[in-house]
């Protein structure tokens, strides 16, 4: 399991970042409320590669791929300095993971498991895996 950021600390980060947004860009308050939704519906992917794969808004089996600031979507042409909200989402998710420290997996300490539960694995010929309480 890899490092998550801190639920409530992202949060956080995604407000700031969308309230700076907005008193940059007034124009584009809409566009910035999408993608602030985005944002927080885990509908944005940051590559490795410095892209994003973002949802589409409007049809739930579409992503845009986002390179070198460039989105697929039919809205980034039309749009004042192409400021679309997938490209809008894709810079608040990634300022908001920069500003966000992870958190370490989890991980099972003798209290989570399931003996300290008062259940004892049983295993059948199968090498399925049964509990019972003791």
């Amino acid at each position: 399991m890899s490092a998550a950021p801190d639920r409530t600390a992202y949060r956080a980060a995604v407000a700031e970042i969308a309230a700076q947004a907005s008193a940059k860009l007034p124009d584009h308050l809409g566009r910035i409320a999408s993608a602030v939704k985005l944002v927080l519906a885990g509908d944005v992917d940051l590559l490795p590669d410095g892209g994003a794969m973002v949802a589409s808004r409007s049809k739930a089996s579409v992503e845009y791929h986002l390179v070198n600031g460039v989105c697929e979507c039919a809205d980034y042409p039309r749009v004042p300095g192409n400021l679309c909200a997938h490209r809008l989402a894709y810079g608040i998710a990634r300022r908001a993971a920069e500003r966000t420290p992870a958190l370490p997996a989890p991980v099972e300490t003798e209290a989570s498991s399931p003996a300290a539960a008062g259940v004892t694995p049983d295993q059948d010929y199968l090498g399925n895996v049964t509990f019972h309480r003791f």
